[in-house]
């Protein structure tokens, strides 16, 4: 029987971006917000800080104290345990990890998220978990596209594009361009025939005196 749960899944977001919120060690609280009411690091502690613990509380009620174990900003991974639990897990230990990878060719990330249990472990909690896991990860993917939205937008703001509006605004000035363009055409047209009655007027005069 298995003692391990997985999970992967690719997210359309460059590594360092879905680093940056998975490096804090309370990014529950802001990645899972439907499910996390709060994830506070005890006596303070810096939410980097290896060593740290961190308080979790579900809004179902659930309480967990996990410990920081790693930290790696060159590996872009993070490990934690289970140190204590309210009401108590059906495991006497279990580690978690998160690592992430970048795809070179998409600048997108590979996220994994991994359970190791202990020998006690009935395979049904591994497979409730490694399903968990799943459910985690679409989550903080849906996260990581609002962070690639914000990008957009801040892209679009800082070039002075109003992104909710550009489409409508480069009609409007297609329209513009358009109606300055008839605009001076027709008044070509009206100069052009009036010199040409010019003409005609001057030759009509001319012949007349002759």
């Amino acid at each position: 029987m298995s003692t391990r749960a997985f999970a992967s899944s690719v997210i359309p977001v460059p590594s360092e971006k879905v680093w940056n919120v998975l490096r804090e060690f309370t990014f529950p609280e802001k990645v899972f917000s439907s499910l996390i009411e709060s994830a506070v690091m005890d006596e303070g502690a810096c939410s980097t800080s290896v060593g740290a613990v961190r308080t979790l509380k579900w809004k179902t009620g659930e309480v967990r104290k996990h410990r920081l174990l790693e930290l790696s900003d060159f590996n872009h991974s993070v490990i934690w345990e289970v140190i204590e639990s309210n009401p108590p897990t059906e495991v006497t230990a279990s580690i978690s990890y998160l690592k992430l990878y970048r795809i070179a060719d998409t600048n997108q990330t590979l996220l994994t998220w991994e359970g190791e249990f202990s020998s006690d472990v009935k395979n049904d909690i591994v497979q409730f978990e490694q399903k968990s896991y799943q459910v985690n990860l679409q989550e903080i993917k849906n996260e990581d596209n609002k962070v690639a939205l914000q990008s957009l937008k801040y892209y679009w703001v800082k070039n002075n594009i109003n992104y909710s509006g550009s489409l409508c605004r480069n009609v409007i000035g297609l329209c513009k361009l358009t109606y300055r363009s008839v605009f001076l055409v027709t008044w070509t047209n009206h100069i052009v025939s009036f010199v040409r009655i010019r003409l005609i007027m001057n030759d009509h005069y001319e012949t007349t005196r002759i």
